[in-house]
């Protein structure tokens, strides 16, 4: 995750309520609604990605400091 969002009580309420309509569009289902979500969640990734420019690999330079963050993608 690149950032974490704050959200207003208004849209914690929106959230929630489509959260709830989400998971009752999967008859209630809640482990079906999240994997279902994932999948979602993975096809927009992909999509996002294919639509990124090609960039360049850039091998490391051994004389800078490593990075020590390490980023995840689900």
């Amino acid at each position: 995750m690149d950032r974490i969002e704050r959200l207003s009580r208004q849209q914690e309420d929106a959230l929630q309520a489509a959260a709830d309509r989400f998971v009752d569009s999967h008859d209630g289902d809640i482990m079906k609604a999240l994997k279902s979500m994932m999948l979602l969640n993975k096809d927009l990734q992909e999509q996002l990605e294919a639509l990124r420019p090609a960039q360049t690999v850039r091998r490391p330079d051994p004389a800078s400091p490593r990075r020590s963050q390490q980023q995840f993608t689900f």
